[in-house]
């Protein structure tokens, strides 16, 4: 590189990682039962439950952990509250021009 030096930004990196004819979108939790999403500055666009993949760890879901106390150290099944509710505010990542969208996470 001739001494020369690239400055990328993060913004600039994650734009890049992006597959072409999607687009990086934020979106606001308008109900959770069912799921649906309102796209900011588009107060008519709205995105449903069908169109939307929403990742384990933005869910109510169930896992096993391993607990050490004083009577030494188990396995234990632990439900992890972290449900999308109404008024987050998320990131989402729009696919096949619009009609699927993934949420990366809050805000």
């Amino acid at each position: 590189m001739n001494g020369e030096t690239s400055h990328t930004s993060l913004k600039q990196m994650f734009q890049g990682m992006i597959p072409i004819g999607a687009e990086l979108i934020q979106g606001i939790v308008i109900s959770n039962e069912p799921l649906r999403i309102q796209i900011v500055n588009d107060s008519k666009h709205i995105i449903s439950k069908l169109s939307t993949i929403v990742p384990q760890h933005l869910t109510d879901h169930t896992m096993t952990a391993t607990i050490s106390d004083e009577n030494g150290t188990h396995n234990s099944l632990v439900t992890v509250h972290n449900a999308l509710q109404v008024g987050d505010r998320v990131h989402l990542l729009s696919l096949q021009s619009g009609k699927k969208y993934f949420v990366l996470g809050r805000v």
